[in-house]
């Protein structure tokens, strides 16, 4: 989760899924409350880790275009957002997703650094920000726009990232134990598009829809799909998880009935 402390690999070549193209983001009928009921709980969590780190640590990632340019977002009304990441990974995921052809650098930010670009995009008349946009969901999705005169200190701009993570790990905490529960009663291709739709327009940098998406392949007998989850848990140096699919793998599939492996940990590998 904080791939930004760790330093994990660069984000060129970062994989994917094939099956994931053209899946629309899940609906379920629940998820406000659930969500609403979990996301406060992971977001005490991530404030007490992030804080003790200097307010120099390189939070959010930036695209960075021709010229030293920022990629912004427009909107409707004709205005201009920065777009801003959790990390390179999921940068570099939106720019291969929308913009197949652009070679952009991506560029690490503290909350110090970010707060003073904020100011000087101000005065150009940019005077909103959005994290972790999803590439996914159609151009006309409307999406969180936060007004940068809000941000006075580093620690607001911590606060907003807690915020926006909290929500998106309560969001895949849901779908994945979902998923697990249709894959236990035999819904296994729901259960799949369900996996894939957590880590496309969810978040991906976590080791969980991985391992699911993996056990589904081996039951389905979808030899890409498991080659797939493997090459994402091995890039994230998951190697916990990836020998637990290896495990699977053997013993030729598992019947989904255990949930041990879908609580968060506190430290991935």
């Amino acid at each position: 989760m904080l791939n930004w402390l760790r330093g994990k690999k660069s984000a060129d070549a970062l994989p994917t899924y094939s099956k994931l193209k053209g899946l629309p983001s899940a609906n379920l009928p629940d998820e406000a409350e659930v969500v609403a009921a979990r996301w406060e709980e992971i977001e005490k969590e991530l404030l007490e880790i992030v804080r003790r780190h200097a307010e120099d640590a390189p939070m959010f990632s930036l695209v960075l275009i021709a010229q030293q340019q920022v990629l912004m977002a427009g909107d409707p009304e004709g205005g201009q957002c920065l777009l801003t990441f959790g990390s390179p990974f999921r940068a570099a995921d939106y720019v291969r997703t929308l913009f197949s052809g652009m070679h952009p650098q991506f560029g690490g930010s503290s909350p110090s650094q970010l707060l003073g670009l904020l100011g000087k995009l101000r005065e150009l008349g940019v005077d909103r920000f959005t994290i972790d946009r999803c590439p996914r969901c159609p151009p006309s999705t409307a999406f969180t726009q936060i007004g940068s005169s809000g941000m006075q200190a580093p620690d607001d701009l911590i606060k907003v990232w807690a915020t926006g993570e909290a929500i998106q790990m309560a969001r895949l905490e849901l779908y994945v134990e979902r998923a697990r529960e249709w894959a236990h009663a035999g819904r296994l291709e729901a259960a799949r598009d369900l996996a894939l739709v957590s880590v496309g327009h969810v978040h991906f940098e976590d080791p969980r829809p991985h391992l699911l998406l993996g056990q589904l392949a081996v039951v389905l007998g979808d030899r890409r799909l498991l080659q797939e989850a493997r090459t994402f848990l091995n890039y994230f140096g998951f190697a916990t998880w990836e020998r637990r699919l290896d495990e699977v793998e053997r013993a030729g599939g598992c019947d989904f009935s255990t949930d041990e492996w879908t609580r968060r940990p506190a430290r991935h590998g």
